[in-house]
Order: structure tokens, then C-alpha cells, then sequence
């Protein structure tokens, strides 16, 4: 069974955005990943996501999705969430952010424990 099913003209496109527009590429593979066949449960590439996974906890925007893993960048470790109905009306939590140069970072699928949308700022 094929999980994933990719459209060549749409491939092309974004290698054609990649050669004209770098800077332009992430906003495209976001649109392309918002395809019904790019998706972990109802989210998408671009999500924002709370990701509680085992050993960790994670925030951060879905950059990629493949069979067996997410990836997340921008993305930060969640460190205490403190009272947690007060983290999820709020968006305050100890976290930090992974350094630059150091993502995406990948989450598999295995590990994940359960996602929230996350409607705050990564």
C-alpha cells in the first residue's frame, strides 16, 4: 500500500521554485504538504503542534511528514508545561528552542504519545 501519493507536475513546480526562489521554497512545500496525502491525523505541514511524545514534549510547525516521522522546525523542548489546562489556554511553558543550524528535529511516530494543535507562537 502506498501512503503517499505525489504529483509530478507539482514536484517539478516546487524544483523550479527551488532554483528561482530559495527563500520561497519553505512557503511552497507547506502549500504542496497541505495535500490530502500528506498528513499525520488531521495535521498538515505548517501546523503548529504540541507534540507529547515519550521521553519528551515538543512545540513547534510540522515541516515534514513521512511514513514513520515528523518533522518539526522551528521547534522547542518543553521543559515543565506547569499546570497544563492553564499551558493550553495560556502558551506559557518552559521550554527552549533548539539552536539554529541544529533542525528539524524528528519525532517518530512510535513515540508520540498524543499531538495538540497548538495555537500560540513557536
Amino acid at each position: 500500500m502506498n501512503l503517499f501519493q505525489f504529483d509530478d507536475a507539482k514536484i517539478r513546480a516546487l524544483l523550479d521554485v527551488a532554483n528561482s526562489d530559495p527563500a520561497g521554497l519553505t512557503e511552497a512545500l507547506i502549500e504542496y504538504g497541505k495535500s490530502e496525502h500528506v498528513k499525520y491525523g488531521e495535521f498538515v505541514v505548517g501546523d503548529t503542534v504540541f507534540i507529547r511524545a515519550i521521553p519528551f514534549h515538543y512545540i513547534g510547525r510540522i515541516a515534514s511528514i513521512d511514513g514513520e516521522k515528523l518533522g518539526l522546525w522551528p521547534v522547542q523542548f518543553v521543559r515543565n508545561t506547569g499546570q497544563w489546562t492553564e499551558a493550553l489556554q495560556t502558551g506559557k511553558v518552559e521550554s527552549r528552542p533548539f539552536p539554529q543550524g541544529t533542525g528539524p528535529v524528528y519525532v517518530t511516530r512510535a513515540t508520540i504519545h498524543n499531538p495538540f494543535r497548538w495555537p500560540h507562537t513557536v
